[in-house]
């Protein structure tokens, strides 16, 4: 009796253990499930501010958080709308920052983009909450007055032009001062679709560049006819002289081997020596040499130019690897991808020298042409950079369709990479989707150490930027990098 005791006892004893070691192991996981919810949660409230800062990215200019230019083209389209239905007039307005180019050249490009956010906070206290303020261009802001005629849209222009000339900013410990200049068109009375007042807007704009620093210019009829035939007639004489005379130059730009911490190969950048002796660089005259079919020619030259220039290297033994940036009409060229078989043939170079460059959006936008000639290209030898990556929300989806060797990180995603974490994230997803496609990647428009760094740890295999090297003949470049000296400027002529 007594031994059936001890047994209850004992039967007890271990329900009791089981029981506590059940309650044990419950309250383990419940801990667990907890913070796994609070991870889950977290990772939840993270996606969800990933996904708002995109939509914001979407519709914002990430630099100066302005409108973005399809942000101004859906707001102008609805008060078109309105001014068609109920005979209201609107007002557009294109501010340009004089000499801007002249600023980023001397003080970089975090100076510049210092000044262009200054400038956006400026134009946005002035303006009414009803107004859209968007970036356009590099330099250039659009403005949209709603409800407004076009001596109210003059009175305007006239005191933002007043409020950018009193403004001053401290760059790098210096005051820097600017003026402006502004193109104004009044819809409907100059024209009834979006794509006809962006156009009037912009000849507006460029017959206040001709008039001067600090004034205002509204839109006339006879502007567009003036304008088309002084561009087309004055520029064809000049490119053409240019092409037969040698009067464009190439300068080199260095990119930085981030794994072995040199200088792989450079980027070679068009310019066009005008007749004060000025430089006149490509987006003053690319568009226009498009227009009267001059930039097959241009092209073609600025291949030859690298082809002379990687042989005459290799002569003096030198290894030397140049990037060529060609136009968007270079895919359907069908003289340029013979001329390089030539050209390099007769220099009997190593054709993975040299690398051939297009923007994303033109390789997008013509995708069928560009596949055929990165594929004919690569035949051949030489090797391919999709420049500007990223600047399209279908970039991913087109990237695997293009078998390129370089992708070109867009330097919008890059200038604000210490800053930014948004940028951060992006980078590294391009630079692993790049990777899984067995493609290299450049980082553009580097300017800081903290940004180097940053592309370091994210596996970027290239940067190139001022903080790397500014353009310049690449003779000024051989001393540093150990390698033969130069004998020759990047321009077809004679020798220093």
């Amino acid at each position: 009796m007594a031994r059936g005791r001890r047994k209850r006892s004992g039967d007890r004893e271990a329900l009791r253990q089981l029981s506590e070691e059940l309650h044990q192991r419950v309250l383990h996981r419940t801990a667990e499930l907890l913070h796994a919810n609070e991870a889950w949660q977290a990772e939840l409230a993270e996606r969800r501010r990933l996904e708002s800062q995109l939509g914001h990215l979407a519709t914002h200019d990430p630099l100066t958080e302005c409108f973005t230019r399809h942000v101004l083209e859906e707001q102008l389209k609805r008060q078109l709308a309105h001014a068609r239905r109920y005979g209201a007039r609107g007002a557009l307005l294109f501010l340009n920052v004089d000499q801007f180019k002249d600023i980023n050249s001397s003080l970089g490009h975090v100076a510049g983009d210092q000044l262009l956010t200054s400038l956006a906070g400026l134009l946005r206290e002035r303006l009414r909450g009803t107004d859209c303020l968007a970036r356009v261009g590099g330099d250039t802001f659009a403005i949209l007055l709603p409800q407004a005629d076009g001596q109210q849209a003059s009175i305007v222009a006239e005191h933002l032009l007043q409020r950018v000339q009193g403004h001053s900013i401290v760059i790098a410990g210096q005051p820097l001062s600017v003026t402006a200049r502004i193109g104004l068109v009044v819809f409907p009375d100059h024209g009834t679709t979006v794509g006809r007042c962006l156009a009037c807007a912009e000849l507006a704009l460029g017959r206040a560049k001709e008039q001067g620093r600090n004034c205002v210019t509204v839109y006339a009829p006879d502007q567009e006819v003036e304008a088309r035939a002084v561009s087309r007639l004055g520029w064809q004489g000049r490119l053409r002289e240019a092409v037969a005379q040698d009067r464009f130059q190439l300068v080199a730009q260095p990119i930085l081997d981030l794994q072995h911490n040199r200088v792989a190969q450079y980027e070679l950048l068009l310019r066009l020596a005008g007749e004060g002796g000025e430089v006149v660089l490509p987006g003053a005259f690319l568009e226009v040499a498009e227009q009267i079919g001059m930039i097959h020619d241009i092209d073609r030259w600025v291949v030859r130019q690298a082809i002379n220039l990687l042989a005459r290297e290799r002569l003096g033994g030198a290894a030397l690897t140049l990037e060529v940036n060609l136009s968007a009409k270079a895919f359907g060229d069908t003289q340029l991808l013979p001329l390089i078989a030539r050209e390099l043939a007769a220099a009997a170079l190593r054709p993975g020298s040299l690398v051939l460059e297009v923007t994303e959006t033109a390789a997008i936008t013509n995708i069928h042409q560009a596949q055929a000639f990165i594929r004919t290209l690569k035949g051949l030898g030489c090797r391919f950079a999709l420049d500007d990556f990223g600047v399209g929300f279908s970039s991913f989806a087109h990237l695997k369709h293009l078998p390129v060797d370089f992708v070109k990180l867009d330097g919008s995603f890059i200038r604000n990479l210490a800053r930014d974490p948004l940028d951060r994230h992006l980078v590294r997803a391009m630079v692993e989707v790049a990777r899984g496609l067995g493609q290299e990647t450049i980082a553009e428009y580097v300017e800081d150490s903290e940004t180097l760094s940053l592309l370091r740890e994210y596996r970027v295999g290239y940067a190139q930027g001022h903080f790397i090297g500014r353009p310049a003949a690449l003779a000024e470049f051989a001393a540093e990098s150990g390698r033969p000296r130069v004998k020759q400027v990047l321009r077809g002529q004679k020798e220093e």
